[in-house]
């Protein structure tokens, strides 16, 4: 058993060690983030942005959003995604479709 092998142990001890002291400090962070009436240091800057993207978008940002609006939000980009490929593969005359070799 070399030197290696008996302190093994260490590095993922000190991995957890260092999860577990920064762990309390990102729990009240992200608390306050995620909280629309929470309060950070960068909402000086920050909020007016965030305002005008709410504004543009149309985003109630005090409103809740149900599983069928998240899913629909989260699968938007794949729809869009395929649409466009299926496009373009339409549309090209050198596309080979599936099977075709």
């Amino acid at each position: 058993m070399g030197p290696r092998d008996r302190y093994g142990w260490i590095q993922p001890a000190i991995f957890l060690a260092t999860l577990l002291l920064v762990t309390e400090a990102m729990d009240a962070y992200l608390h306050r983030v995620l909280d629309p009436r929470g309060k950070t240091f960068l909402d000086l800057v920050l909020k007016p942005v965030e305002q005008v993207f709410f504004r543009l978008l149309r985003i109630d940002p005090g409103s809740e959003q149900d599983w069928k609006r998240y899913t629909a939000s989260l699968l938007s980009p794949l729809r869009r995604r395929a649409a466009r490929q299926g496009a373009v593969a339409f549309h090209r005359p050198d596309a080979q479709g599936v099977g075709d070799n």
